[in-house]
């Protein structure tokens, strides 16, 4: 059985599975210029903005929590399985909505719990590059969707790691999967977390 499916990509399904009648617009501003106002609101649904985009605003905060938790020691897994991560980060936002969504991460890293999680479910992005990627003609071997929820964490650890890197620069930018696969096919069996770390673009 493949155990790499996260629980966010369980939350990414349930959204995508809502009705297309969103009464909310689809935004052309990207989530991550926004202010914590424009994305969470006092009544529920706490998320403003169209439910698809809910997705890549959890895992490009996993990302930035990842990056910016190592020298705690906070972990991915850690991260990803805790039930209190998302609603604190609603909770910050609902108490300070002028801050911006980068803002409100950088104030709410989660301190790494005293006791360890046993048996934390496993995330795609702590598997093998080798679940991800292969050699041609069929390089990407997930979904579309997780395409794009790796790009999404990729650029959240990008964000946390070099605070001169700009996301809506990254966003725009065509290599920066080029530049991971690369990395993942250089050992297959290394996790894509560590291919991540080592692929942290110049500013």
């Amino acid at each position: 059985m493949d155990r790499t499916v996260p629980f966010l990509l369980a939350i990414s399904m349930a959204f995508l599975c809502l009705p297309r009648t969103d009464v909310r617009a689809q935004e052309t501003t990207p989530f991550f210029t926004e202010s914590c106002e424009a994305l969470f609101q006092q009544e529920e649904p706490a998320f403003r903005r169209p439910m698809t985009e809910m997705p890549m605003v959890v895992t490009f905060m996993l990302g930035f929590y990842t990056a910016k938790g190592e020298d705690n020691g906070l972990k991915l897994l850690e991260i990803a399985n805790r039930s209190d991560i998302i609603p604190g980060l609603i909770e910050h936002c609902r108490n300070t909505p002028t801050d911006s969504y980068l803002t409100a991460l950088g104030k709410t890293v989660p301190t790494p719990l005293e006791t360890p999680l046993e048996n934390p479910t496993p995330m795609l992005f702590d598997a093998a590059c080798s679940v991800v990627f292969g050699p041609p003609p069929k390089t990407f071997l997930r979904s579309p969707l997780e395409f794009s929820l790796i790009q999404h964490f990729a650029m959240g650890y990008y964000t946390a790691a070099d605070e001169e890197l700009d996301p809506t620069v990254m966003a725009k930018r065509r290599d920066l999967m080029v530049v991971l696969y690369d990395q993942c096919m250089e050992d297959l069996d290394q996790p894509l977390i560590k291919a991540i770390a080592e692929t942290v673009p110049e500013s």
